[in-house]
C-alpha cells in the first residue's frame, strides 16, 4: 500500500500491512479511520464518494481512467455522471483526503497492473501494483492540497497482453472518495 500523507503514522496504524485480510475488512478499517479523523458525512462540509455500476474492462497494453457513473454522496464536491465521469472535482479549496478501494481481476497471478490516484489527470499522487493474486484488491490513500476545479481520478495501467477488469462489488469496488480535512498548508 502506498501512502503519501502528513498523517502517515495514523493511517498506517489503522490500515497497517493487512495483506492477509480481505478488502472488506480493509474497507471497514478505512471507514473507521475516516470517522476517527472527523470525516463524518453529516456536517462534514466538502466530501464526495462515487462508484461504478458494472465491471470495467481495461484493454491490453492501455492506461485507462476508471469510470465512476454512480454517486453515493456529494457535498460541495462535483461529479458528472456523463462527461468525464471518472473525475471528482473540488469546489472549496483546502487539504483533502482522497481514498480509492477496488478489486482488480488480473486473470492469473504474476500479471500485475498499476493503479494510480491522479491530480488533474497528470500528477501522480500515489501508485499501487496489483496482481500478486488472481483477484487482487487495493486500498489507496493520499492527502493533497487542492484548489477550486482541481480533480482526482483513478487510472489503471494494464501493460499485459490481455484485458483485465476493474470488478464491480456493491460494497466497495470501485469507490473513489474525497474529504476536506482542513485548510491548505501555507508555504
Amino acid at each position: 500500500m502506498t501512502i503519501k500523507s502528513p498523517n502517515e503514522a495514523l493511517i498506517r496504524a489503522e490500515l497497517g500491512h493487512r495483506t492477509s485480510e480481505t478488502l472488506m475488512t480493509q474497507h471497514r478499517h478505512l471507514r473507521a479511520l475516516e470517522k476517527r479523523m472527523g470525516l463524518v458525512m453529516a456536517g462534514l462540509g466538502p466530501a464526495g464518494a462515487v462508484t461504478h455500476s458494472a465491471n470495467q474492462t481495461i484493454s491490453a497494453s492501455t492506461r485507462s481512467t476508471v469510470a465512476l457513473d454512480t454517486q453515493r454522496y456529494l457535498t460541495d464536491v462535483q461529479h458528472d455522471t456523463g462527461t468525464n465521469n471518472g473525475r471528482l472535482t473540488i469546489v472549496t479549496p483546502g487539504r483533502y483526503l482522497c481514498t480509492f478501494t477496488g478489486e482488480i481481476d488480473v486473470g492469473t497471478a504474476a500479471n500485475p497492473v498499476r493503479i494510480y490516484i491522479m491530480l488533474n489527470g497528470s500528477g501522480e499522487l500515489c501508485r499501487e501494483t496489483s496482481g500478486l493474486d488472481p483477484n487482487d484488491t487495493v486500498v489507496m490513500v493520499s492527502v493533497s492540497d487542492m484548489n477550486t476545479d482541481d480533480y482526482f481520478t483513478v487510472e489503471v495501467d494494464n501493460g499485459m497482453t490481455s484485458s483485465r477488469n476493474v470488478v464491480k462489488n456493491a460494497d466497495f469496488s470501485p469507490e473513489l472518495r474525497a474529504f476536506r480535512i482542513g485548510d491548505r498548508l501555507r508555504v
